[in-house]
């Protein structure tokens, strides 16, 4: 199974990413009236990727340093390149022998004193 990523390069040098969950999937599809498996399709494929990233920025602006521009094209003039990719969502088991799934890992022990 796989989950898409959205990665985000900031022109300041910043580079963030995010796990498009099912609610952003779903949140971004309503609001934009786009399917994610129509992005890339029609003149405006571009266009989606940059509003896909932008809403997935938005839903985590706590990330953002400063105040969240209020509208895409604003936040563009910010954005030196946006990419979104698949990423193998890996099970339980298998992330607690191999460290985690990225972005999620598991907790490291910490030393106990005695």
């Amino acid at each position: 199974m796989t989950r898409l990523i959205v990665q985000i390069a900031y022109l300041d040098g910043r580079m963030v990413s995010y796990p498009l969950t099912p609610k952003l999937q779903m949140t971004f599809e309503k609001f934009w009236h786009i399917g994610i498996g129509k992005l890339n399709d029609g003149p405006e494929g571009v266009t989606n990727v940059y509003k896909l990233a932008y809403h997935v920025q938005l839903a985590n602006k706590d990330d953002f340093p400063g105040v969240m521009p209020g509208d895409l094209e604003t936040w563009l003039d910010l954005v030196d390149g946006i990419e979104v990719e698949n990423e193998e969502i890996v099970p339980f088991e298998k992330a607690a022998l191999n460290g985690g799934s990225v972005p999620s890992q598991l907790p490291q022990e910490s030393a106990s004193v005695t």
